[in-house]
């Protein structure tokens, strides 16, 4: 996001739960970077980077359908509590994802998946890419990230495969 109205840095860095802050003598500017919930938070006088699950920011519920009326939500909530004006913001990434209960592990359907045209299919470690120049599609268990992270399991998934 661009804003040169306003310095971002001083802005935001109040806003948030600070991890470091410093100053690039090359480039000449401050910068600082830290959370708002989980979300990363990456800022300095012009710019502001958001890095995260907007659907656990918002809803703190990994097992929630996120769609595009919470996108707007949580968006709006975060305006409120950056205090900016975001709606001249330039997005650069956004990920959109789901998640199916199985009869099965994952990992038992990778091979099943095959080839996509104009993709390239790598399985690296438990988790299928589908990648291109501009697109990543990802197929992975769930609740082997959620443990892997220390996250709590939703009760409504216990013994499923998501």
């Amino acid at each position: 996001m661009e804003a040169p109205s306003v310095d971002l840095l001083e802005h935001v860095v109040g806003r948030i739960k600070l991890s470091t802050e410093g100053f690039n003598h090359e480039y000449d500017y401050g910068y600082a970077t830290g959370k708002k919930k989980n979300l990363k938070v990456s800022v300095n006088q012009n710019s502001l980077r958001v890095m995260g699950s907007l659907s656990k920011y918002y809803y703190d519920d990994p097992s929630k359908t996120f769609n595009l009326a919470d996108t707007r939500k949580a968006i709006e909530q975060l305006c409120d509590e950056f205090e900016l004006d975001l709606s001249k913001a330039q997005l650069r990434r956004i990920d959109i994802a789901d998640n199916f209960e199985m009869d099965y592990t994952p990992k038992a359907y990778y091979e099943h998946l095959g080839s996509l045209q104009y993709f390239d299919r790598k399985a690296i470690k438990s988790t299928l890419y589908y990648t291109n120049e501009t697109r990543v599609l990802c197929f992975y268990n769930k609740i082997a990230e959620l443990k892997y992270h220390k996250a709590p399991v939703p009760k409504c998934w216990a013994g499923e495969n998501v």
